[in-house]
């Protein structure tokens, strides 16, 4: 499917993530020996160079003057996914300064607030589409199921990195009316075996259904996210119906365990 089909800009982001949260917890789990960091240190700068010269290499034009990365300059992985855009940056925010994250967030904000629902992704020229997949041939019929938890890390993320979110109201109107859309069962992010569709995107080649684990992980942070993030422009009682979703996820978890297997499960029922 198209979403194996990563750039090594994506790969060597996420590869970044992972390898700097295990060489740290590695490293300090005991009193590290002298220089016991430096083969990681090391090992990190040499990524950081790579990232930067894919991060380059892969931008392309936007509609409006804009010049972004993508996560792949062949084929049809050209856009704005939440998932992917600010991979490369949150190791390294100078990949990207605040007012072009600011435009690049104009640019989605035009092209999305007034849906009815988060879109998957954005095309360069602006155009929303709403399903995982191709265009002629989508992988389900609705939105994958983490995806407003997505878009609000996006905004999150840019937020913290200096850029301004645009029409916040309206953003915030727009994430209400997708996380509406999430359905979710005992607390959890429920795809219907009767119905099939994406749940977390990442695993859209795969058969989940039942309660999903890796969308209610997600949208976990993202409804704790939002109610944060919006806390100047909703209504208290929409804080706390988000923070309370977020609690009934972390409450219902266990559902997921599977004792034989010594580990949480993909899904209840296909998996």
């Amino acid at each position: 499917s198209m979403t194996r089909r990563r750039m090594v800009v994506l790969t060597a982001g996420a590869f970044l993530t992972s390898f700097v949260g295990f060489g740290l917890s590695s490293a300090f789990a005991t009193e590290p020996p002298c220089n016991a960091l430096k083969p990681f240190t090391d090992a990190l700068a040499t990524l950081k160079v790579w990232l930067a010269r894919c991060t380059v290499r892969s931008r392309m034009d936007f509609a409006g003057g804009l010049r972004l990365h993508t996560p792949c300059v062949t084929g049809g992985y050209k856009g704005i996914w939440p998932d992917d855009f600010l991979y490369p940056m949150l190791l390294d925010q100078s990949l990207i300064d605040a007012m072009k994250l600011t435009r690049a967030l104009e640019f989605i904000t035009e092209s999305v607030v007034e849906l009815p629902q988060v879109p998957d992704r954005i095309e360069a020229d602006g155009m929303p589409v709403m399903q995982p997949g191709g265009l002629q041939n989508p992988h389900a019929q609705h939105m994958p199921l983490h995806l407003p938890a997505a878009w609000v890390r996006l905004l999150d993320y840019a937020q913290q990195m200096g850029a301004k979110i645009p029409c916040k109201v309206d953003w915030a109107r727009l994430l209400e009316r997708s996380f509406n859309e999430v359905p979710f069962s005992c607390g959890l992010a429920y795809v219907d075996p009767q119905r099939p569709g994406v749940g977390f995107g990442f695993h859209d080649p795969c058969a989940i259904t039942g309660f999903e684990l890796m969308s209610s992980l997600v949208l976990y942070r993202g409804l704790q996210r939002a109610a944060t993030l919006f806390a100047d422009v909703v209504e208290p009682m929409l804080q706390q119906r988000w923070l309370a979703q977020a609690q009934g996820i972390r409450d219902n978890l266990h559902r997921l365990w599977s004792e034989a297997d010594g580990a949480y499960i993909a899904g209840s029922k296909d998996c």
